[in-house]
């Protein structure tokens, strides 16, 4: 797993900035704190975290967790969600062979619901 500060010592080094210039684009943040920033002894604050990572040109989740660990997530979230798919798929198929129009609503509405609301690619498995 990457660690925040590493990322944010290649944020800076990627800039070619002392730690003195990254703290002042930061928001006059003197270079001791981002030292501990980059030897993990502290954290940047909510609003910091975002400014760095619109500075290295990502999301906030890859500066603290790696891009590796954003796109792992991402692959393990997909799977989770294309086995929950296979189940309903399987209930509302019951459904259908039984002919209880009641769960085929509400199978209809969930598989709706995942086409529009989950990872746009969802249905990869198809």
């Amino acid at each position: 797993m990457s660690n925040l500060g590493q990322n944010i010592r290649n944020i800076r080094w990627s800039l070619g900035l002392t730690m003195s210039d990254f703290g002042e684009i930061i928001g006059g943040v003197k270079s001791g704190v981002v030292s501990n920033w980059e030897n993990n002894k502290q954290k940047p604050n909510a609003d910091r975290l975002k400014k760095i990572a619109d500075i290295g040109n990502m999301k906030v989740v890859e500066l603290v967790n790696g891009k590796d660990d954003y796109k792992q997530l991402y692959e393990q979230q997909k799977q989770q969600i294309n086995k929950l798919k296979t189940e309903i798929i399987i209930i509302n198929n019951d459904a259908v062979n039984s002919g209880d129009e009641a769960q085929m609503e509400i199978t209809g509405r969930v598989i709706e619901a995942l086409e529009n609301t989950i990872i746009d690619d969802w249905r990869d498995g198809e």
